[in-house]
């Protein structure tokens, strides 16, 4: 007998009717075919319809794929417009290395975008290089983890916090039975885009 978490699957409905929601907004304010926004992303057209219509699991990289094509901050795709949760209630992005969760955003000169990761043991995650210009801020806050552009990693310990280039591949690495930690993605200078756009890179 298989019993399911009802609670988990509708948190993932939501979200995908956030990322739907968005990712159709986002798509048509660009003025962009389904063909258009998978020749710019590298994201497959079924994949496209597939999120579009609420349906799916995408991994953290696909979402990225399609923010990066549309150059919108990442949150952009996972938040509503006018985001009044608590951090408890934020969207949690599952994947079988871990869960992220997407914490706050901060709009200055540039943009700042917080969120926790969790990664269980022996487990990593590959990021694919982000827009130019943004850089990515870690705190270790329990266990220890490998993290860094792929050939250039450091092992950190649970307080330990380093800084490296996003726009670059690069990997997060569980070296215990759990490791959470704090990251942050700084966005260089951005301007407003147009109502219903979000943020240009």
């Amino acid at each position: 007998m298989i019993l399911f978490d009802i609670s988990n699957i509708l948190i993932h409905m939501n979200i995908m009717k956030i990322v739907s929601n968005n990712l159709r907004a986002l798509r048509l304010a660009r003025g962009w075919s389904i063909s258009e926004l998978e020749r710019r992303s590298g994201v497959a057209k079924g994949t496209i319809s597939q999120l579009e219509s609420g349906y799916g699991n995408p991994t953290v990289a696909t979402l990225w794929s399609l923010a990066s094509a549309l150059s919108v901050p990442f949150s952009d795709l996972i938040q509503t417009a006018k985001e009044t949760e608590s951090v408890h209630e934020s969207p949690v992005l599952a994947e079988p290395s871990g869960t992220t969760r997407f914490v706050d955003r901060v709009t200055m000169e540039g943009m700042i975008e917080i969120y926790e990761m969790v990664l269980s043991k022996d487990d990593e995650r590959v990021s694919e290089a982000h827009p130019l210009g943004i850089m990515e801020h870690i705190l270790v806050v329990q266990g220890r983890m490998e993290v860094g552009p792929i050939g250039q990693e450091i092992a950190l310990n649970p307080g330990s916090y380093t800084t490296f280039p996003g726009y670059v591949r690069h990997v997060y690495r569980s070296l215990d039975e759990e490791a959470r930690a704090v990251l942050w993605l700084v966005y260089p200078s951005i301007r407003a885009g147009h109502e219903g756009e979000g943020a240009t890179l």
